[in-house]
């Protein structure tokens, strides 16, 4: 599996990959979401995710990454 992630709303999740970025990702400058920490953006003010809102609004940080890791328990296939 690569990155996961949820939309909820205006809201974007993206689960973080402990791998971190690709080399050949990297070396393009190129933004993958395949970041070590998570990540959170608020689409309707921030449609090319830009401002990672992960460290400043941990609830919803919270409630979306336990929300992933249920859709995934719960029957996610690769």
């Amino acid at each position: 599996v690569g990155t996961l992630s949820l939309r909820q709303g205006n809201w974007k999740y993206i689960k973080a990959n402990p791998k971190g970025p690709k080399n050949w990702v990297t070396n393009k400058g190129i933004e993958g979401g395949l970041q070590v920490t998570p990540q959170l953006y608020y689409l309707s003010t921030d449609i090319n995710e830009q401002a990672n809102l992960a460290k400043v609004n941990a609830n919803k940080l919270t409630e979306m990454h336990d929300m992933l890791t249920e859709i995934v328990s719960t029957g996610y296939r690769d």
